[in-house]
């Protein structure tokens, strides 16, 4: 990769002055600052592109470190960015009630509602209940102190249900986490 980010650049800084900098290292394809979307400012960092891998490496050796425009340039290689991998586990519906909250969840392929209150006013009580109604339906529960220890207990106990099942169970860390983002957990 030829691409090299520059960081400390000065607010007078052009794309015209730092391809002049670095061009005095080989030759340059391609300069781009940084600019806030709102005001349209630099915001002090940039990326410039070499035409050569040796362009490159004579760049990032002779120019980490020295000025330009009275500052002094912080050069590195700039790595391209890895996709992360989005959770397949969603809230798609919520249920509010004055004493009780109700999550419609999908989890990858699999649904399933959690119905979390207080079941004596101080412990916390979570069912989890599959998609499907009736005698076909699955329902786990537990009750802890907090809502979180409920819901760890609960999704213990569903994975071990679905395993001896012969099915796979759910990410407990994605269902958490997107509970969490609704602020059910």
């Amino acid at each position: 990769m030829n691409k090299l980010h520059v960081t400390n650049l000065a607010p007078s800084t052009t794309e015209e002055s730092l391809r002049a900098h670095f061009a005095t290292c080989g030759g340059v394809c391609d300069v781009e600052i940084a600019r806030d979307r709102q005001t349209g400012n630099p915001t002090g960092r940039g990326s410039v592109t070499m035409t050569s891998p040796h362009y490159t490496s004579e760049a990032l050796a002779r120019l980490d470190g020295r000025e330009l425009a009275g500052r002094a340039l912080r050069v590195s290689e700039k790595h391209e960015r890895v996709p992360v991998a989005r959770s397949t586990v969603r809230v798609t519906q919520q249920y509010r009630e004055r004493n009780s909250m109700a999550y419609d969840v999908d989890c990858s392929g699999t649904g399933l509602t959690f119905r979390m209150y207080l079941d004596d006013g101080e412990r916390w009580r979570i069912e989890a209940c599959s998609s499907l109604r009736g005698a076909d339906a699955t329902v786990v529960s537990a009750t802890a102190a907090t809502r979180g220890l409920a819901l760890a207990q609960v999704l213990a106990a569903w994975n071990m249900h679905a395993v001896a099942a012969g099915g796979s169970g759910v990410d407990a860390a994605e269902v958490t986490t997107a509970l969490r983002e609704v602020r059910a957990a």
